[in-house]
C-alpha cells in the first residue's frame, strides 16, 4: 500500500518534469509511463496502450523474489490511479519481459 501512495503523490510532479502530462486518457498515460521508463534507461517497445519492458536495470543481474517486482508495479498502479482513477494496468511476466496493458476499468 506504501508503494501504491507514493506512486500517487509522485504522478503529478513526474509528469510535469518530463512534459508528458497530457490528459487523463489511457493513451495519455500510456506516453506518461513509456516516457518514465525511457528515461530511467529501460528497454521498452511501445504498441498502442501496450508497453512491453525487457529487462529491469533496477533489478540487472539479481535474484529478486517476486513480492519486489509486485512492490514495483504498485507505484506503476499508483501512479496510473493518479492519472485516472477508472485506468486499469495489467501487467504480464514472461521471464525477463514484462508487459503492461492499459485500459480502462
Amino acid at each position: 500500500i506504501s508503494a501504491l501512495h507514493i506512486g500517487m503523490h509522485g504522478h503529478r510532479d513526474a509528469a510535469r518534469l518530463i512534459d508528458a502530462a497530457g490528459d487523463d486518457s489511457a493513451e495519455a498515460f500510456t506516453a506518461l509511463m513509456a516516457a518514465l521508463l525511457q528515461a530511467q534507461g529501460e528497454d521498452i517497445t511501445i504498441a498502442g496502450r501496450e508497453i512491453e519492458q525487457r529487462g529491469s536495470r533496477l533489478f540487472k543481474d539479481m535474484r529478486v523474489h517476486a513480492a519486489a517486482h509486485d512492490a514495483c508495479a504498485a507505484l506503476w498502479e499508483g501512479i496510473a490511479a493518479a492519472h485516472n482513477r477508472f485506468l486499469r494496468l495489467d501487467r504480464e511476466c514472461d521471464g525477463d519481459t514484462t508487459r503492461w496493458r492499459i485500459g480502462m476499468r
